[in-house]
């Protein structure tokens, strides 16, 4: 993956809806640009893959397991190691993320009728500073403990989620306000 020349290939898709000028931080933390296909109507897609097209024309697929992260317009993706995190909130101590999974399962339907389709669609938020290496999810059960402790170096703050002033809906805002702790 080097810097070649835009082959007729990429240039095409370069015009295609669905692919913008993005990058890849390959496992060595060296950024690679290219074209990174949005799935527009796949949205969760994004979170377990990316279709990234070198300069070349060369088409890879590419998992969180093999890449630390890509990003293309707005959009920035951070490896897990299982899945793409989306960072939605970047703070200059602690930033939050999102990562979105589908489940679908089938259900007999009534005699003569097709059988049912149901899917859940799951939003996931995780926060981590920047000293750290592990992302920690932000989950409604144990919430108060958990997060009274992780911010107990911004003493309003972890009183605010104890006394439950705060709670795990509120992730974005206590994202905020532990970015301007002193």
């Amino acid at each position: 993956m080097g810097c070649a020349q835009e082959s007729k290939r990429y240039l095409k898709l370069k015009q295609n809806i669905s692919y913008w000028e993005g990058y890849v931080l390959n496992r060595d933390s060296v950024k690679i640009t290219g074209l990174v296909k949005d799935n527009l109507l796949n949205d969760t897609k994004k979170y377990s893959a990316v279709t990234f097209v070198q300069k070349d024309g060369t088409k890879l697929k590419l998992y969180p397991n093999t890449i630390k992260g890509y990003g293309y317009s707005s959009h920035n993706f951070i490896s897990n190691g299982s899945s793409f995190l989306e960072n939605v909130q970047h703070g200059r101590k602690l930033s939050l993320y999102k990562n979105v999974t589908v489940t679908s399962w089938s259900a007999g339907g009534a005699p003569g009728m097709a059988p049912m389709t149901h899917t859940n669609v799951k939003e996931n938020f995780y926060v981590k500073r920047y000293n750290e290496t592990v992302f920690k999810e932000v989950r409604k059960k144990n919430f108060k403990q958990d997060f009274s402790d992780y911010f107990k170096d911004c003493e309003e703050l972890s009183n605010k989620i104890l006394n439950e002033e705060y709670n795990h809906k509120d992730i974005s805002k206590i994202v905020r306000k532990y970015n301007y702790c002193q």
